[in-house]
């Protein structure tokens, strides 16, 4: 037995397209199931009675709708307390970065700078020649691996956190943050 095929329903896509529907959101407003829509639009079958009258109902307002941006739905008006919630998180996160990159980052990374600059001349401070009372070599050795771990601390805090990758990394998430805040600002 041969299947009976009908035309593709472009009143149903062209009112899907319309309205941003996907097939599962037309089905629930026409009141059918997504198979049915789908069958509808490939041709293999027609809607039924019910929810074709819901369709037509649906195209109509589609047809009449007025030309050009419709106005603000009440939900998106209602989303200005959301932006200004944004804009004023943006703002304090953006004081507090400001605040790391002019204060903090400096603040933790001199100590590593003088450690580093200090390197090669510590040992020598640590042990003058004219010592009258020299370490001995056992506490000499815990002493130079003691220099030699905060040398490798400084460099991994410059490298890690509050040297130049990290600075620039946190002056691009500022300047993030404060595009972010100027686009929410002028939306207002």
């Amino acid at each position: 037995m041969a299947e009976l095929s009908y035309a593709p329903d472009q009143r149903l896509t062209a009112t899907r397209a319309h309205f941003g529907l996907s097939q599962r959101e037309a089905a629930r407003l026409l009141g059918t199931t997504q198979t049915r829509v789908n069958h509808a639009e490939t041709g293999r079958r027609q809607l039924p009675y019910a929810a074709d009258v819901r369709l037509r109902a649906l195209r109509t307002l589609a047809e009449t709708a007025p030309a050009g941006p419709p106005p603000p739905a009440p939900a998106e008006a209602g989303g200005l307390p959301q932006v200004a919630a944004r804009l004023a998180a943006c703002r304090y996160a953006a004081a507090r970065l400001a605040h790391r990159l002019a204060v903090a980052l400096p603040a933790r990374a001199a100590p590593a700078r003088q450690r580093l600059a200090a390197a090669a001349a510590l040992p020598a401070a640590l042990a003058p020649p004219d010592a009258t009372d020299p370490l001995p070599p056992a506490r000499l050795g815990a002493q130079r691996a003691q220099w030699a771990l905060l040398l490798s601390q400084a460099e991994q805090e410059l490298l890690g956190r509050s040297g130049q990758a990290p600075a620039l990394l946190l002056q691009a998430r500022l300047a993030g943050l404060r595009a972010e805040a100027a686009v929410l600002a002028a939306g207002q």
